[in-house]
């Protein structure tokens, strides 16, 4: 969105002498840079709210394994928040959004739509692994 508002505006900001805005807008790697910026920056920034809504609303996987070993290595585990590809497929999708050509970009929609139809299998995982104690018993399988 901000490289078509970018082009959209190129006359205007080429009028004000802010050419370079324009310019460094159409290299892809300035735009994947500033793209691994922004992620990162949300992720930060949302990364300890989302977690704290997790652990009060008590969404934490307990792991489990058919190994009483592994389940004494892991027992401190117990609880941990879980979907946190949700944060991480969330910062992306917002990124992608703001800095990607979506209107000329043919790959950049297929990447987008591939990776939310992917977020939403691994939510369904998830949610499988979360939801096992109302499943047969030894069903923990997502």
């Amino acid at each position: 969105m901000l490289f078509n508002l970018v082009e959209l505006a190129q006359n205007w900001l080429d009028e004000r002498g802010l050419y370079a805005v324009v310019q460094v807008m159409y290299q892809l790697e300035f735009r994947a840079f500033l793209a691994v910026l922004m992620a990162f920056a949300i992720v930060r920034l949302a990364g300890p709210a989302v977690i704290g809504w997790q652990r009060g609303r008590k969404i934490g996987d307990n792991p489990e394994f058919n190994s009483l070993t592994l389940n004494e290595l892991m027992k401190h585990k117990a609880a941990t928040p879980t979907m946190g590809g949700l944060l991480v497929i969330g910062s992306i999708l917002v990124t992608s959004l703001l800095v990607a050509d979506l209107w000329h970009s043919m790959p950049a929609k297929v990447a987008i739509v591939v990776m939310v139809m992917l977020a939403v299998l691994g939510s369904f995982d998830d949610w499988m692994k979360l939801n096992a104690a109302r499943r047969q018993p030894g069903s923990r399988d997502g």
